[in-house]
């Protein structure tokens, strides 16, 4: 009975989980799993409310605590997708409590909501544009209660809506009770039967109503009413609409006749034109608006038009840069682990590699803005160490504000949290944008990231507030600051960068469901806020980032597995396999799909690296050959594409890919994929080195660099004040050349990420100790 009960929760389409009594999840089916997209060893140990939207966790957390007294629940609420969007689950959930669990089944109601949602706005638009309506209408239900009025029966009733929606139409419109002979009532009464009985249309004589005033006064009124019946699907009726014409006027000469009957002819005369004037304009508006919509249709065919082409070139662009780009990082990397190689020279290739970094930066950037643009950012929330993300941004901005000899302090309060569940690349990244401008345009005083973890209607938040005693910003300048391609400032005109960093920043915080604001005085400096809403992580699957390790080769005792490397490009086909060579692999390379089916076939491979743009046949299809060939299960194939867009990925998974990795690639991120996928094991060896070692404390290297010869930290400072980065490594090499190569990269750290003031402040206190 129990592998009954266990194939019906495998196989089951419905989602299926067990959690502890604390919300944590123990086990999920795969109905479960291929809703949401997560993994189920990425739900398993999370918290129930870690997935749920912040807007419904108070409501969510009320339901868990009865379902801890055992208290049977059922609830709706929206759940984290893996690509960071939210779908509406229906709930139930059973407790059993002397096993400490909690059974629970969903059903995806997404549809249903986006329904309802759609459905409340039609109704919303449709009575906005009932109430406008000139004439003089009443909504009623089959109860002749009042559903709906336009605002012209308002004002004529002299009425509110407030006061009659629900309400009986008799029980709001009483006959006068002053006047023994009204009729009116029982006139409209019979009228409404009558059109309800028949479905049809029921037109009335014109009645006399007395209305009352809202200083309880009746009023005369004569009306010419028509009831009509609206129907639904099934032939029931849904509604009755009361339409009335205001006859008064014309009724008060009428009952006068002493007065002047040529008087009361012009004033028909003037009525009907005063209707056929209306009837125009209304025609008039109707065409003015049809002719509105269709431009509005037009322009959202155009802006999708300019969207689509704008995304087009910018996938091209990319990977146009990216593919050369590859190349320039690959054969640096390469070309570091060659023993031979002076220090010197091994400098450069550092510089190489962190200016093609810095390039990579700037595409991903402008890539980051248009999948926002387009809507097409995804989260990829996981655990991670707090501490760990906290301390190596400490350590990598406390360097660059002692450089301008600023004052950097980093504190965390709150309730202790080792791991936590969030995206934690974005939050990285906008961290790191955070605290780059503010050292960036602080120039004395300090900088204070401030982090805090509390709790919040049952939902955990992270918040960072980053201080800093810079110029501070004008009102005008902060409605200017989170718009894409603005820099602020004096130095806006020289500043590095794109303009984006705060632009995405705050698009990053609003997609985890936070926001980023600042708030700032000009002079006294700036303090930007970001919070976001996160989940406790479990420390048993967060990620361990021990000392970088450059790998030196497969461990011995290993078969040397077979790779293939598929690219048309041989400046990247080569790289590759002189690199795989090296670490000790059996590598190959061919330069198409058509060439990677034949080596395939022929040499059986245990992986290939495929790239995806080729001639003949592309990556994709060939990719889609092999895996369809039953020994194809054999192989590894690991798509390595210059198109970066978050969509290449799921297509190379659709074609049967094993893994995806964007080009250009780091070797140590490629090699551990390829050891994940054929389970191998390599040797290690540490990556720092004794010249790296030896890199003087900032705060002394001005007396180091006062020991050099006088006219060399000159002519290096002119440089850094004309700017020309190709004459300022030169005259480093030859402060390296002088006998202190520690000051010497100390410089270069500095001049690779463009710190020019903090070069200058230096050089200056080297001149004048």
């Amino acid at each position: 009975m129990e592998a009954y009960y266990a194939h019906f929760f495998a196989l089951s389409p419905d989602m299926f989980c067990i959690a502890g009594l604390d919300g944590s999840f123990l086990r999920v089916n795969p109905a479960f799993t291929e809703t949401l997209g997560f993994l189920a060893d990425e739900m398993q140990q999370r918290l129930f409310l870690d997935f749920v939207h912040p807007h419904d966790r108070a409501a969510t957390a009320d339901e868990l605590a009865k379902l801890r007294t055992g208290v049977p629940a059922r609830f709706e609420n929206r759940f984290l997708c893996k690509d960071g969007s939210w779908r509406w689950l229906a709930w139930r959930v059973q407790p059993v409590t002397s096993e400490g669990l909690l059974y629970g089944a969903a059903r995806d109601v997404n549809g249903q909501k986006t329904a309802e949602a759609e459905l409340r706005h039609r109704r919303k638009v449709i009575e906005s544009l009932f109430d406008s309506l000139p004439g003089l209408f009443l909504v009623l239900d089959p109860d002749l209660k009042i559903a709906g009025a336009s605002n012209a029966y308002l004002e004529a009733t002299m009425t509110r809506r407030e006061d009659l929606m629900g309400r009986g139409l008799f029980e709001v419109f009483p006959d006068n009770p002053n006047d023994p002979a009204a009729t009116g009532v029982s006139n409209l009464r019979a009228s409404l039967d009558r059109a309800r009985a028949t479905k049809a249309p029921d037109t009335m004589a014109i009645q006399k109503y007395d209305i009352r005033r809202p200083d309880g006064v009746f009023e005369e009124r004569y009306w010419s009413p028509i009831n009509a019946p609206v129907l639904g699907a099934d032939g029931r009726l849904e509604y009755l609409i009361h339409r009335v014409e205001d006859v008064t006027e014309f009724m008060r000469r009428h009952v006068h006749p002493q007065r002047d009957s040529g008087a009361l002819h012009a004033r028909m005369e003037q009525m009907q034109a005063e209707i056929f004037d209306n009837a125009q304009k209304l025609q008039a508006a109707n065409e003015q608006l049809y002719g509105m919509n269709a431009q509005l249709l037009q322009a959202k065919a155009d802006a999708d038009a300019a969207n689509q082409a704008k995304s087009r070139f910018l996938a091209t662009m990319s990977h146009e840069i990216r593919t050369p780009l590859n190349a320039i990082l690959g054969y640096s990397q390469l070309m570091l682990r060659d023993p031979t190689l002076s220090g010197g020279a091994k400098a450069n290739l550092d510089i190489i590699n962190r200016s093609g970094e810095h390039l990579l930066t700037l595409i991903n950037s402008v890539l980051d803005m248009s999948k926002i643009e387009a809507g097409r950012t995804e989260l990829s929330p996981s655990t991670f160490s707090l501490s760990g993300l906290l301390d190596s941004l400490t350590g990598m901005f406390r360097l660059r504000a002692e450089a301008k000899a600023l004052c950097f302090e980093m504190h965390l309060d709150g309730a202790p949290t080792a791991y936590i569940f969030a995206d934690e690349g974005k939050i990285r990244q906008t961290l790191i944008n955070l605290l780059a401008n503010a050292v960036k345009f602080t120039e004395q005083g300090q900088i204070r990231l401030h982090v805090t973890i509390h709790d919040r209607a049952g939902c955990l938040w992270f918040a960072a507030n980053v201080e800093d005693t810079g110029p501070g910003l004008t009102p005008e300048q902060q409605e200017k600051l989170f718009q894409p391609f603005t820099q602020i400032g004096e130095h806006s005109n020289i500043g590095q960068g794109t303009g984006l960093g705060l632009a995405i920043s705050r698009e990053y915080a609003r997609l985890m469901g936070g926001d980023l604001t600042v708030s700032s005085v000009p002079g006294r400096g700036s303090v930007f806020h970001f919070e976001v809403p996160i989940g406790r992580g479990n420390s048993g699957v967060a990620p361990r980032r021990g000392m970088a390790r450059r790998i030196a080769g497969l461990q011995a005792g290993q078969v040397a597995p077979r790779i293939l490397v598929a690219d048309d490009q041989a400046e990247n086909r080569d790289w590759l396999v002189k690199l795989l060579t090296l670490l000790g692999f059996a590598a190959k390379g061919v330069e198409n799909g058509e060439a990677a089916l034949r080596c395939w076939q022929d040499w059986r491979p245990n992986l290939v690296l495929m790239d995806v743009h080729m001639p003949l046949l592309d990556g994709l299809q060939a990719t889609r050959a092999i895996k369809a060939d039953p020994r194809g299960e054999e192989t590894v194939v690991l798509i390595l594409t210059a198109s970066a867009m978050d969509d290449q990925r799921r297509t190379a998974l659709h074609f049967g890919a094993d893994d995806f990795l964007a080009k250009p690639c780091h070797e140590e991120e490629l090699l551990e994929k390829i050891a994940a996928h054929l389970h191998i094991v390599y040797d290690y060896q540490n990556t720092s080195s004794a010249s790296e070692e030896n890199v003087p404390d900032l705060s002394r290297l001005p007396s180091r660099l006062a020991l050099l010869p006088r006219a060399l930290i000159a002519e290096l400072l002119q440089e850094i004040l004309n700017g020309h980065k190709t004459h300022i490594d030169r005259c480093i090499h030859q402060i390296e050349k002088a006998g202190d190569p520690g000051a010497a990269m100390a410089l270069r750290n500095l001049a690779d990420r463009y710190e020019y003031d903090a070069l200058i402040r230096l050089l200056e206190e080297a001149c004048h100790p």
